[in-house]
C-alpha cells in the first residue's frame, strides 16, 4: 500500500477479471485504461482462440502484465464463463479481502469519484462489502465506421439513463466490484453467496453509495 504525506492509505490492491474468446482487437486497449484507474492485477481466462489472443496473452503474461488461465470449452458441458469461474475457483489466486470485478472485453468501468480511480471508490466504501455498477450503453452514430479502438470521440452516442430494452438489459444490469471473502463463488455480474457466507448481512451499496 501507498502512503500519503498524511499517513493514510491512498492505494488498495484490486484485480480484474475477464473471460474472452478471440478478442485480440480490444485486448491492449482495455487492459491499457483499466490499469491506468487502478487496477494493478488481471486475471484472464481464454477458450479455444483462432485471432492471436492466446499468442498475444501468453507475451503478456511472460511480461508481468496478466495471470494467463488457458482452457478449452467442453461443448457437453457448462458454458465457457461458468466453467472459467470453476478454474479460477481451484487456483487459489483470489485471498480473503480482496477487491475484485469481472469485466467484458467491452465493459469500460467510469469512476464519478475524486481522481476516478478505483482506489478513490473503494476507500469511500469504506467496511462495505461491494457495490453494484449499472451498464450504460455505448455506440457509434449512424452511418459512422467503427473507429478501430472502443474509447474514441466518434464513439460519443449513448443511451439515456432511462434506457429500457427488455425490462433484463437495460440499465437496471449490474455488475459488481467487491470484497472476496471465503463462501462467496465467482459469477461474472456479482459474487454468488453460500448460505453460511449470508449468516452475516453482506453491506452492498448502489451506484450512489447508498446501501
Amino acid at each position: 500500500a501507498q502512503m500519503g504525506c498524511d499517513g493514510v492509505n491512498t492505494y488498495t490492491s484490486a484485480t480484474l477479471i475477464t473471460c474472452l474468446r478471440d478478442e485480440g482487437p480490444f485486448l491492449i486497449e482495455w487492459l491499457a485504461y483499466h490499469r491506468a484507474i487502478g487496477f494493478d492485477r488481471f486475471i484472464i481466462g481464454a477458450n479455444d482462440c483462432t485471432d492471436g489472443s492466446h499468442d498475444m496473452l501468453l507475451r503478456l503474461a511472460e511480461m508481468g502484465e496478466v495471470i494467463y488461465l488457458p482452457f478449452s470449452r467442453d461443448p457437453a458441458g457448462k458454458g465457457p464463463q461458468y466453467q472459467f469461474a470453476d478454474l479460477l475457483a481451484t487456483t487459489g489466486l483470489i485471498k480473503d479481502g480482496e477487491w475484485l470485478a469481472w469485466l467484458d472485453m467491452d465493459e469500460f468501468l467510469v469512476v464519478h469519484r475524486g481522481d476516478g480511480t478505483v482506489q478513490r471508490l473503494i476507500r469511500d466504501l469504506r467496511k462495505a462489502d461491494g457495490i453494484r455498477i449499472n451498464w450504460r450503453y455505448f455506440g457509434v452514430p449512424a452511418g459512422v465506421k467503427w473507429p478501430g479502438r472502443q474509447i474514441h470521440p466518434d464513439l460519443c452516442r449513448c443511451a439515456p439513463v432511462d434506457f429500457k430494452l427488455d425490462g433484463r438489459l437495460d440499465h437496471t444490469t449490474c455488475k459488481s466490484l467487491y470484497r472476496h471473502r471465503d463462501g462467496l463463488a465467482f459469477f461474472w455480474h456479482a459474487p454468488i453467496y453460500s448460505a453460511a457466507a449470508l449468516e452475516r448481512q453482506p453491506d452492498w451499496r448502489d451506484g450512489n453509495g447508498k446501501a
